[in-house]
């Protein structure tokens, strides 16, 4: 897994439609409309206020039903994270760690 940080995409201009099977995001920049699952959707919400990595997004998903942050929840909160960048949602943020 690569370590990184992720933030919402500043060009988005997103209009949410929430349901009880899922959110739908609609980018009115790139006139896409994207189905989210629940997990998905907090983590672009979590995101639209600062910067998040996995390891937050791992401690977030740990605090819904408990769960401890183990290997798999952190595999998962990435994937998650570069789905939505992949969708042009979020964008890598990277900082020099010298």
């Amino acid at each position: 897994m690569t370590p990184g940080l992720w933030r919402l995409n500043p060009a988005c201009r997103l209009h949410w439609r929430h349901w009880q099977e899922g959110h739908l995001v609609f980018n009115a920049a790139s006139g896409q409309t994207h189905y989210l699952n629940d997990a998905a959707a907090a983590v672009l919400e979590l995101s639209s206020d600062s910067p998040v990595d996995a390891f937050t997004i791992g401690r977030f998903f740990q605090e819904q039903p408990v769960r401890e942050i183990d290997e798999e929840l952190l595999n998962y909160s990435h994937t998650i994270l570069l789905d939505l960048e992949s969708l042009g949602l979020l964008e890598s943020v990277f900082h020099d760690r010298q």
